[in-house]
């Protein structure tokens, strides 16, 4: 078909593009035939452009013809060409749709001169206003952008019309997710998504930017397609058109920062260990100012609840309210009490009072030896819950290995404590363990104490993104794999053989980050390739192979892609930092990777 570009997935998105570019010019000339039609059949004439209008009832000026919108005179777009804007104006503030021949009138005027409205104030101060208008936003939007007036008020809206890219995570081309976005913050200020986003929803009330937010939104993605970098490419774009959208220097300083930061929340809370100190103090070193902690947890979630359906979940949604109560605790000056002793005493202190007894073997056995990590990283009402299981073990001396499975509906996961001998490869036998249970690990921490016990605790979730609900069954798997009764291999390919066809059409480049700046006490290694049941499995065993000691892992999936973040120690429990070593773990997990995907 003529489509004869080197990569797969770019030959795929280009004839999408073509394919979506022909859907629209396919609705709007549908639309112009019912129109005939509608007109014809009524009163057996040709369409109300043609012919003398009454204009005994007009709406903002434009007449009223078929219940539709049309401009007074032919002239009208040409002599005013921000009257074309207008037009779409009085249709969303008045419920009216815009006339077929209007629109026809306009995508001609277009064609012949396609840069007169790119400068005009005018015109830019109305597609502000129906942007912030709280009714109707998207839905007008649209009808613009089929209308090709979007990338003739902004010519760099071209990047991402119809920009389709080729993957399992994303459900709309570039353009519609941009207004999907626009749409999200409307629902959220509106109130509309309280249940699904309550942190974003109440900061929303607090702002004091709300136009910058809509702008930035506007803006985010509209580097995409160009190569390299786009959340900066598409920041420089920001700082261009916002002063002809009528935002002054210091909205549109702001709402640059936003476009360029945008991920920046997401990455933080999905890929790396919150409960890392230097985590959220280089986060909030980035964010520097608690209107921006705002505006950027709200754009953050509306911009994933944008991607589509499912992409957004009750998990998310937790990991994003802790980064925003850490940060928040930062840059509003106030202690930091999420780290210390104290609140670790705390934490002890409310454990102890949801149990039966405050002097369980267990509770004891875990206050003498458990790092003060353990009682800052978890709710008080899930340790209790886990030194209840603990404490029933008889054979917790004997260091039999305990399963407590925590299911937590409301919150899109479950909480999985496994205490066992530690011994070497224990992190990859627990993952591959659970993804041969059904399980897609969302993140880990593992505890090893000092009388050569483990305790890892792992948060998981069904294959929908939601609680793993199967408690017995991942039970009697996990303690099998412990145990070495359990082919974790031959387990894994045969979920493999389940995997849905449509994700074997996509390709992901493997990639290993190695970082030694992420943290102060771990070398960060981040490890991207295709999503596969196992790959965590995989990925963990070539760093057991390395020696390595893993402290704690973020997992995160977009779509066919699926981003690993490890915190690591060598085996004197030290970062790693010697040239040849970090060369030969970034050789050996490329290998791994290169079988993966």
């Amino acid at each position: 078909m003529g489509y004869d570009n080197p990569a797969p997935n770019l030959r795929a998105e280009a004839f999408m593009r073509d394919y979506f570019r022909m859907a629209t010019e396919t609705g709007h000339l549908t639309r112009i035939l019912c129109t005939v039609l509608e007109a014809r059949a009524t009163s057996g004439g040709a369409t109300a452009g043609s012919r003398k209008l009454a204009l005994s009832e007009t709406i903002d000026g434009f007449a009223v013809a078929q219940n539709r919108l049309i401009p007074p005179t032919p002239a009208t777009f040409e002599k005013t060409p921000a009257e074309i804007v207008r037009i779409f104006r009085a249709s969303q503030t008045s419920g009216f749709d815009i006339h077929p021949d209007a629109l026809r009138q306009i995508r001609a005027l277009l064609a012949r001169t396609p840069d007169t409205l790119k400068d005009d104030k005018d015109a830019l101060g109305i597609l502000r206003d129906i942007i912030l208008e709280r009714k109707k936003s998207a839905a007008t939007l649209r009808r613009m952008n089929e209308a090709g007036l979007m990338t003739a008020l902004i010519p760099d809206f071209a990047n991402i019309f119809a920009h389709m890219q080729y993957d399992m995570y994303h459900f709309f081309t570039a353009d519609e997710h941009t207004i999907n976005a626009i749409d999200m913050l409307h629902k959220i200020e509106n109130g509309e998504l309280q249940a699904e986003a309550p942190v974003s929803t109440v900061l929303f009330g607090q702002i004091h930017s709300r136009r910058t937010l809509y702008m930035a939104m506007l803006f985010h993605d509209m580097a995409k397609g160009t190569g390299g970098e786009h959340a900066i490419k598409g920041a420089a774009i920001a700082r261009r058109m916002c002063p002809k959208l009528g935002l002054d220097a210091a909205e549109t300083e702001t709402a640059a920062w936003l476009v360029e930061h945008h991920l920046l929340m997401t990455m933080t809370a999905f890929k790396r260990d919150l409960s890392d100190p230097k985590t959220v103090a280089d986060f909030a070193s980035a964010v520097q100012s608690p209107e921006r902690l705002k505006l950027l947890t709200i754009m953050t979630a509306a911009d994933v609840l944008a991607v589509g359906p499912g992409r957004w979940n009750n998990w998310k949604a937790g990991l994003l309210r802790d980064l925003y109560a850490r940060a928040q605790h930062i840059l509003s000056g106030t202690p930091d009490v999420l780290f210390d002793d104290a609140q670790a005493t705390m934490v002890k202190q409310k454990a102890v009072r949801r149990l039966v007894g405050d002097k369980t073997a267990a509770l004891r056995y875990l206050t003498d030896r458990a790092p003060a990590d353990l009682w800052h990283s978890f709710a008080p009402e899930t340790l209790a819950g886990f030194i209840t299981a603990l404490d029933k073990n008889a054979g917790m001396k004997e260091q039999a290995t305990v399963v407590r499975v925590l299911p937590a509906p409301a919150q899109d996961f479950t909480e999985v404590f496994i205490f066992t001998p530690d011994r070497k490869g224990l992190f990859a036998t627990l993952a591959g363990a659970l993804s041969a249970a059904g399980a897609s690990i969302a993140s880990a921490r593992i505890f090893t104490l000092p009388d050569g016990m483990a305790l890892d605790v792992f948060q998981v979730q069904d294959l929908q993104g939601h609680a793993y609900d199967n408690a017995a069954f991942m039970q009697r798997t996990v303690k099998s794999a412990i145990a070495g009764t359990l082919d974790i291999e031959e387990e894994i390919a045969q979920r493999q053989k389940n995997q849905p066809r449509r994700s074997q059409n996509f390709r992901v480049v493997p990639q290993v980050i190695l970082d030694n700046n992420a943290s102060n006490s771990h070398t960060v290694i981040e490890v991207t390739g295709k999503d596969r049941p196992g790959f965590l499995y995989a990925v963990t065993a070539g760093l057991t192979e390395l020696g390595l000691q893993i402290s704690a892992a973020k997992v995160t999936t977009f779509g066919s892609r699926a981003m690993d973040v490890f915190y690591v120690k060598d085996a004197y429990g030290l970062k790693i930092v010697h040239p040849e070593k970090l060369g030969r773990i970034e050789r050996l997990l490329k290998n791994i990777l290169d079988k993966t995907t």
